[in-house]
């Protein structure tokens, strides 16, 4: 009898485990999807995200009983970085200086983070708000962006900061733009009039 229990066990813990990476993955699809459709909204989000980030940390760093400045000062230059991407956002090159400066400062302030919380003692749902909220939320969303920057056309881009054009969303509606313009400057006028 211990033997099926054992067994059935198992099977519910590769079951739970199945579905809750099917909703993970669900999930994320659904937030690359809102990123991209709202890319303006999303960008203004980051931005008061950004900032009160900025200040929990600095909360934290002041009024932390024991010190926690390593991870308070990493903590800062990493959302510093974080901050010049937004700039752009959502066209960031991965190869860019600012994205690789945020990819180093999001494992310098992880790691300076882990040692921090392993060497002093804090409750564990503490470890994981600040883990949380202070090291991962920015990237968690910069990263789910990267999918609005993909479905954009870099030649679109180019052409309208040449231009001076108005700012554009991603996907679908840069590409309708994009074709438009070609074909106004390869079809003769006749033929666009019909």
């Amino acid at each position: 009898m211990a033997i099926v229990l054992v067994a059935l066990s198992w099977v519910g813990f590769f079951l739970l485990f199945a579905f809750g990476v099917l909703c993970l993955a669900a999930g994320l699809f659904y937030l690359a999807e809102i990123v991209e459709e709202y890319t303006v909204l999303t960008q203004k989000i980051l931005k008061y995200a950004l900032t009160c980030i900025v200040g929990m940390i600095v909360l934290v760093g002041v009024f932390s009983p024991i010190g926690l400045w390593p991870v308070t000062v990493a903590g800062l230059i990493a959302h510093l970085f974080y901050f010049s991407l937004i700039r752009k956002f959502p066209y960031f090159d991965i190869m860019s200086p600012q994205f690789i400066l945020s990819a180093i400062g999001l494992v310098v302030h992880h790691y300076l983070t882990f040692l921090h919380f392993s060497d002093v003692f804090y409750p564990f749902d503490q470890v994981v708000a600040y883990f949380s909220v202070c090291v991962w939320a920015i990237p968690f969303v910069l990263f789910i962006s990267l999918s609005a920057n993909e479905y954009t056309l870099p030649s679109v881009s180019e052409l309208q900061s040449q231009k001076g054009g108005p700012k554009r969303g991603g996907g679908l509606l840069a590409m309708l733009v994009f074709l438009k313009e070609k074909m106004s400057a390869i079809l003769p006028e006749k033929l666009r009039s019909n």
